[in-house]
């Protein structure tokens, strides 16, 4: 693994628009369509340090009392559990 992951797909990441397509799919395909209300909790397998994790369970805050990810990269999974 790299010795520092977390700039590395920080790079890639900002290569594209990937997070403003994301950002609008949550808002207006997701948001508007699914009912997320019953939603209590959330598992997500290598989040690295949980841009769409944090951008989806906005959806859903009041009801999420429960929040597990693997992460295996240190940095990122700090990072995540300070978010």
């Amino acid at each position: 693994m790299f010795e520092n992951y977390l700039t590395v797909f920080e790079a890639y990441r900002n290569c594209g628009n990937f997070d403003e397509v994301f950002g609008d799919t949550v808002e207006n395909k997701i948001g508007a369509n699914v009912k997320l209300g019953s939603v209590r909790s959330c598992f997500s397998v290598g989040p690295g340090k949980g841009q769409c994790e944090i951008g989806f369970i906005k959806h859903c805050e009041a009801n999420i009392s429960k929040f597990l990810a693997i992460e295996p990269d240190y940095t990122s999974a700090e990072h995540l559990r300070k978010s």
